[in-house]
């Protein structure tokens, strides 16, 4: 994977971390490496990606950037110009967070100044890249990395055994993901979207420097926001596409049967962006099969679909899949997305944008016409599993999100800790954007208010008055174009439920992308193969006796979820332990 790594004070000790990370064997890689004042930082980059990796020593200050940035052009005019590395000491300089806060994309970065002894870590606003860090008081050091895997290796070369996390454990066995900035490495944490992190003279401080909110809401009547939307969407279309264009690659878009995709393509069609792929990965024949690939025959689009017959791909690359996340989320959310990028062949290929989280944007989350309140109540709705949730400290993750309402609890945790976490694996082939996360659509958006974006409201009339020739095919949600009138998508909705459910227990048709009942109840190899992998992982496993009978009893009672929630935790202590 692209990302970087770092060691201040790194001591007499030689130390290499590009080594740690994860690498498919079908990607070239490369790798920077820097030593200044007693720090070690290195990076690793995707060849053939696009975007911009820098890691630099000036002297007065070492600097490393890794991603995509939408804004690089007008940021470094803005600045004077220059090499990137100098306007991002230039800028950072000068305005410090408020230069991070106008930065645009998907981003990691630090400086290290070793005349002051300083090092700063920084993340983009919702973290959709990441950062991990560890930092030993008695021993007086911080590491970081984009890895977790390459923050345990390293803490083991500084002579500090890392130790699995018991909350991390079961945040994973209960959500299929990490709470607030938890990690499976005791001590380890990570960097909170829309934060630096100051590190100097052993001490951590943590500033934010950006927070979404949902207030104050927005004035104006819909059609005045509707055109609001259209104007920011186009922008976050343009900053994206643009970058491929820029680069000289193809724009990849994933395509399923929901809005949020089909409104990611059509507005980049409508822009004039035509020369892309679209990557489907579903059951076959599933709506989420059969609506993109309508779609690209009508619009003559390269298709490329992976079909998921069987779920096999559950149990072909299991130490991969959960290499790429370092376990932390559930294998089963990401193995599509890594069968289906390890076999695609898509020349000079590019960004993949999706169409990611515009739901939860426009109003998925809400449960009511007004916001509710972040509560003990709501988080444990975001489960997986209600089994292990009574030995989980939810209410010290709420103190310490301090989350605005119920709508942005979602946000930080379902969206930024599950599925952000899932797209990890793309990065171990290229870059990932979405348009519905441009940090200036995702901030108006988000404080439209509640009773406009209640049950995709206010989307539905947007995305009909737009993009009205790709609201004729069928939303898989309801099993119907978004076209028609609410109460009669609902109406036919229920219908389709019912259908899915007759489907289901009959075996006559499809009734979802991935029907795991199906699959399990079926394919003996997926249960075979789980409970060996489970059984060769669990030897030698370094978490506690309560933790390994509490597995046990998931693989032995739980259903598909937490068995391979329970997979992705022994797999994860291979990698890290």
């Amino acid at each position: 994977m692209a990302g970087s790594w770092g060691v201040y004070p790194a001591g007499s000790k030689k130390i290499e971390g590009s080594k740690y990370f994860y690498r498919d064997p079908k990607v070239e890689h490369g790798s920077f490496r820097a030593s200044s004042g007693g720090g070690v930082f290195g990076s690793v980059f995707i060849k053939r990606a696009p975007g911009t990796r820098v890691l630099k020593d000036l002297g007065d200050v070492v600097v490393g950037f890794d991603g995509v940035l939408f804004n690089k052009k007008s940021v470094r005019k803005r600045m004077g110009g220059g090499r990137f590395e100098e306007v991002m000491r230039k800028g950072y300089e000068l305005e410090g967070n408020g230069f991070l806060s106008g930065l645009r994309g998907n981003f990691t970065g630090f400086f290290f100044y070793p005349r002051e002894r300083r090092l700063v870590l920084f993340c983009d606003h919702v973290a959709s890249k990441v950062l991990y860090y560890y930092s030993d008081p008695d021993s007086g050091f911080l590491v970081f990395s984009s890895e977790l895997k390459v923050v345990a290796a390293l803490m083991r070369d500084l002579g500090v055994p890392p130790e699995p996390d018991e909350q991390g454990a079961y945040m994973l066995l209960t959500y299929g993901y990490m709470l607030g900035d938890s990690t499976l490495l005791k001590g380890a944490k990570k960097l909170p979207a829309g934060s630096r992190l100051v590190y100097s003279d052993g001490n951590v401080k943590l500033e934010e420097y950006y927070r979404l909110r949902t207030g104050p809401y927005i004035d104006g009547n819909e059609d005045e926001i509707m055109d609001e939307m259209d104007r920011r969407f186009k922008r976050a279309i343009s900053r994206e596409y643009e970058k491929d264009m820029e680069y000289g690659k193809r724009p990849v878009v994933t395509l399923s049967g929901g809005l949020d995709s089909r409104t990611n393509l059509a507005y980049a069609l409508n822009m004039g962006y035509r020369d892309l792929s679209c990557v489907t990965f579903s059951e076959s024949d599933y709506l989420d099969h059969r609506v993109p690939e309508r779609i690209c025959r009508d619009h003559q689009l390269d298709f490329h679909f992976n079909p998921l017959d069987g779920g096999d791909y559950l149990v072909e690359n299991i130490d991969n899949v959960i290499a790429c996340s370092d376990g932390l989320v559930y294998y089963g959310g990401a193995a599509h997305t890594y069968s289906t990028f390890s076999k695609v062949e898509i020349e000079d290929m590019g960004i993949v944008h999706s169409g990611q989280i515009g739901d939860l944007v426009i109003g998925s989350h809400l449960k009511d016409r007004r916001h509710g309140p972040a509560s003990i109540r709501r988080l444990r709705g975001l489960s997986l599993s209600r089994r292990y949730l009574g030995k989980l400290k939810l209410d010290e993750v709420l103190e310490r999100g301090a989350y605005e309402n119920g709508e942005t609890l979602a946000f930080y945790e379902k969206c930024v800790n599950g599925v952000f976490g899932g797209y990890r694996v793309i990065e171990h082939f290229t870059e990932f954007s979405s348009p519905f996360l441009d940090i200036d659509f995702l901030d108006y958006t988000m404080r439209i208010h509640p009773s406009l974006r209640y049950d995709e409201g206010i989307y539905l009339k947007w995305i009909n008055r737009t993009i009205p020739e790709f609201c004729r095919y069928k939303w898989e949600k309801y099993g119907t174009p978004p076209n028609r009138p609410l109460w009669l998508m609902k109406r036919m909705g229920g219908i389709n439920y019912h259908v899915k459910r007759l489907r289901k227990r009959t075996g006559l048709g499809k009734y979802s992308m991935n029907p795991f009942d199906e699959w399990f109840s079926k394919n003996e190899k997926l249960n075979r193969e789980m409970k060996f992998y489970f059984k060769k992982k669990s030897k030698g496993c370094p978490l506690n006796d309560d933790l390994l009978l509490d597995l046990g009893a998931l693989m032995d009672e739980g259903g598909h979820y937490e068995k391979m929630n329970s997979i992705t935790l022994v797999g994860a202590m291979d990698i890290l332990f």
